[in-house]
């Protein structure tokens, strides 16, 4: 069985890629969650406004993506930005 298989296999994958990223925000880390004062209900709550404004705000300081808890299980997400 190749890659390809077992993502067609496994629907919870939609899409895999290799990247060199450099400089992610991760925010998986309770203790980055911390050092920046914010907490992952109250970033998340109940609109995108909020994610939608912290997500330009990181790629204005230099970061190439955000790592992030996902709401259900134990797995992370990550949000790779486009290089202008």
């Amino acid at each position: 069985m190749n890659e390809v298989d077992d993502v067609v296999d496994n629907p919870q994958i939609l899409h895999f890629k290799d990247y060199d990223l450099e400089n992610v925000l991760d925010l998986s880390d309770n203790r980055v969650l911390e050092v920046l004062g914010l907490r992952l209900r109250g970033i998340t709550h109940d609109s995108y406004l909020r994610t939608q404004t912290l997500g330009s705000v990181v790629k204005e300081k230099g970061f190439s993506g955000i790592i992030f808890k996902t709401r259900k299980g134990k797995a992370k997400n990550i949000v790779v930005f486009n290089k202008d």
